[in-house]
């Protein structure tokens, strides 16, 4: 593989919004299309290894802190979908990474460099802070898929954190690409009138909505990708969507 790899964050600030659910359903769809998928969990939770069903014994802050080998923190999640864990150590990571008197931003992105001609994509699921590895996130991804449910807390999240991300685009070259309505039911009023605000806001950066759909959570209790637990569902139908959106923009 000869091309360096798309990195994608799916960030916001407020939580609930399917960041994890995302991440990991577009990793299964691009995995499905042959394409070869990183997902690095950057969230304390470190709820992508519990939603596929792995204990990890090291993760994203034994690779970069204690020396980890790379062979042994990569773990094979899935057929062409890998995973660097994140977990509670990730606080300890944060802390580790403000004290580096050396481009504190860049040090994801040195880390990551010898993997970025091995993938296709890197997925970067994010939490909702404003901490210095969310910082190096978007230092080291190129573009942006920010979930947001037609809820006024998940806009008014979403708007926050497109405005701190602005703040440092002219140096990290970050771009939002993609906006993604979650959770959405048609029936209700609501999600029309914040629907309507996102597309004559982001316009082209729309992507077609997940929409509510149960089997979602499922899979992640059954610690199963949305293809591998229910490939007829609506959930599973929506993210095949928006793999072919993203695909389309290679």
């Amino acid at each position: 593989m000869t091309n360096k790899a798309r990195i994608i964050a799916i960030g916001t600030e407020k939580g609930g919004v399917g960041k994890t659910t995302t991440t990991i359903n577009l990793a299964a769809g691009l995995a499905l299309q042959n394409r070869r998928v990183l997902i690095i969990d950057t969230d304390t939770q470190g709820h992508v290894a519990t939603s596929l069903g792995i204990t990890p014994e090291y993760g994203l802050y034994d690779y970069m802190v204690e020396q980890v080998p790379l062979a042994d923190v990569l773990i094979e999640a899935r057929e062409n979908v890998y995973l660097i864990a994140g977990g509670e150590s990730i606080a300890r990571l944060a802390i580790r990474m403000s004290l580096s008197q050396i481009a504190p931003e860049q040090q994801l992105t040195t880390a990551m460099s010898p993997l970025l001609n091995r993938f296709h994509y890197i997925l970067l699921d994010t939490g909702p802070g404003r901490n210095v590895v969310a910082i190096n996130v978007a230092f080291f991804a190129r573009e942006i898929l920010c979930p947001v449910t037609p809820e006024a807390l998940a806009v008014d999240g979403m708007k926050s954190y497109l405005k701190w991300i602005a703040t440092f685009q002219r140096q990290s070259g970050v771009e939002l690409k993609y906006i993604l309505p979650t959770d959405v039911d048609a029936r209700l009023k609501q999600t029309d009138e914040i629907a309507g605000q996102l597309r004559t806001a982001f316009q082209r950066k729309m992507c077609a909505p997940i929409r509510t759909n149960v089997r979602l959570s499922e899979a992640a209790a059954h610690h199963q990708t949305i293809f591998e637990y229910a490939p007829n569902s609506r959930g599973a139908e929506d993210y095949a969507k928006l793999v072919e959106r993203v695909i389309d923009d290679e």
